[in-house]
């Protein structure tokens, strides 16, 4: 584990970052829409910047679109509530949030099974 850790350093230093940014901001900004949206659309074009290949972008529009699809009907049956919802019961920067989730899940998986193919 620790050699897979040293050969993706980089890759595993942007990750953190980026789910360091994402997770921070949420906790700190979730009542503030429009702020927190602005600061997740920006992690996002920098991770762009850094992950830009095609199915980076796939999965990230992918994690956006259904991530929050599934909650609007978990909220509709009355699963849970946010406390500051701007659109369908979910607030305005929620799929930037799970964008950023599923391309971190995919980036993450991808290491390890890169590492798995190698043996």
């Amino acid at each position: 584990m620790l050699r897979l850790i040293e050969k993706n350093k980089r890759e595993i230093f942007y990750e953190t970052i980026f789910y360091l940014v994402g997770i921070g901001s949420t906790i700190l900004f979730y009542k503030n829409n429009i702020l927190l949206t602005g600061i997740l659309f920006i992690s996002w074009m920098f991770a762009i910047k850094i992950w830009h290949g095609k199915k980076d972008v796939q999965v990230y529009i992918v994690s956006a679109v259904f991530g929050p699809v599934g909650e609007m009907a978990a909220i509709y049956f009355g699963v849970w509530s946010y406390s500051n919802p701007t659109v369908l019961g979910i607030p305005m920067w929620l799929p930037f949030l799970w964008g950023m989730a599923g391309m971190l899940l995919y980036r993450i998986s991808t290491i390890f099974v890169t590492d798995a193919r190698r043996k």
